[in-house]
C-alpha cells in the first residue's frame, strides 16, 4: 500500500510540474505567433483547449516513463512509445485548437516529421551516452571489488588477472 501510495503521489507531481512547464511554454509560444501573425488577443475557449491537450500529452508522457505503472520495458521502448502516441495526440491537438487549419503541404509535414526524428535521435544518443558512462563506472567498480575479495581470500592479482580474461 505505501508503495502504491508513493507511485499515485510521484505521478500527481509529475502530471502538476509537467503540465505547468509546458503550458506556459506553449501559452508564451501561442503569444509570439500571434503577435507575429498580428492577431491582438487571445481566446479564452483556445486557452482552455491548450489547456486540454497538454494536459493529455502530459499524462501520455507520464503513463509512459513512470516505472510504477508500466514495468519491466526498456527506455527505448518507453520513448518510442511515448513519441510516437504525443505525435498522434499533438497533430489531433493541433487540428482541434485550429493550429493546423488544412491538410498542409509535403514541405510541412517533412519539417514536422523532421523535428520530431531529430528530438527522438537526440534523446536516443543522450541515452546511449548515459548507459555507456553507467557501464564504464560499474565496470571500473566490478573490478575494483573482485581485486578486494582476491587480497581477502588470498589470491594474488596474478591470478586474478587470468581469471577475469
Amino acid at each position: 500500500m505505501n508503495k502504491t501510495m508513493y507511485t499515485i503521489k510521484r505521478f500527481l507531481k509529475w502530471m502538476r510540474n509537467g503540465v505547468a512547464f509546458v503550458y506556459t511554454w506553449l501559452v508564451l509560444l501561442l503569444l509570439v505567433r500571434n503577435q507575429i501573425l498580428g492577431i491582438g488577443s487571445v481566446s479564452t475557449s483556445g486557452l482552455v483547449k491548450l489547456f486540454v491537450m497538454v494536459t493529455g500529452a502530459v499524462l501520455l508522457f507520464c503513463i509512459c516513463f513512470l516505472k510504477g505503472i508500466i514495468k519491466n520495458m526498456s527506455f527505448l521502448m518507453r520513448l518510442t512509445i511515448c513519441m510516437i502516441s504525443i505525435v498522434l495526440f499533438e497533430i489531433f491537438g493541433f487540428y482541434w485548437i485550429g493550429i493546423f487549419t488544412e491538410k498542409g503541404t509535403i514541405k510541412q509535414w517533412f519539417l514536422f516529421g523532421g523535428i520530431v526524428f531529430v528530438l527522438y535521435f537526440c534523446c536516443i544518443s543522450i541515452d546511449y551516452v548515459i548507459n555507456n558512462k553507467k557501464g564504464d563506472l560499474y565496470t571500473k567498480n566490478l573490478i575494483e571489488y573482485q581485486k578486494e575479495r582476491s587480497i581477502v581470500h588470498g589470491k594474488n592479482e596474478g591470478e586474478f588477472e587470468s581469471s577475469v580474461s
